[in-house]
């Protein structure tokens, strides 16, 4: 995060990839349907930053195919009932960021 805030747009895009790299790791050897769910969510809200410094490197396509791909994540969390009710809101505040970026993405393409 301080990369995105000191404009380092770049060195943010590696170290985020790296990090929602992983998380899908964790996620495949998550022995815990609720861990495993964190990790998705923390995956998908790491590709809604990854997507963010795409767009300030004007890859609005790739930001655009980013969104997408981690809305249906977010989406799939917050309809979780068997996993706690804080993480099912985090992924419905996530969801709603996502999908109003996403808007804005389209409207700059």
């Amino acid at each position: 995060m301080a990369k995105l805030h000191a404009a380092d747009f770049e060195g943010a895009l590696a170290t985020l990839r790296d990090a929602e790299t992983n998380y899908v790791k964790a996620e495949k050897v998550s022995e815990s349907h609720e861990l495993s769910a964190i990790q998705v969510k923390e995956q998908a809200q790491t590709n809604l930053w990854i997507a963010v410094a795409l767009f300030q490197l004007g890859k609005t396509e790739e930001a655009t195919t980013t969104l997408e791909a981690a809305i249906p994540q977010l989406t799939r969390v917050q309809s979780d009932a068997s996993i706690l009710v804080g993480i099912r809101d985090d992924a419905a505040r996530s969801l709603q960021d996502a999908q109003a970026f996403l808007k804005r993405l389209k409207a700059a393409q």
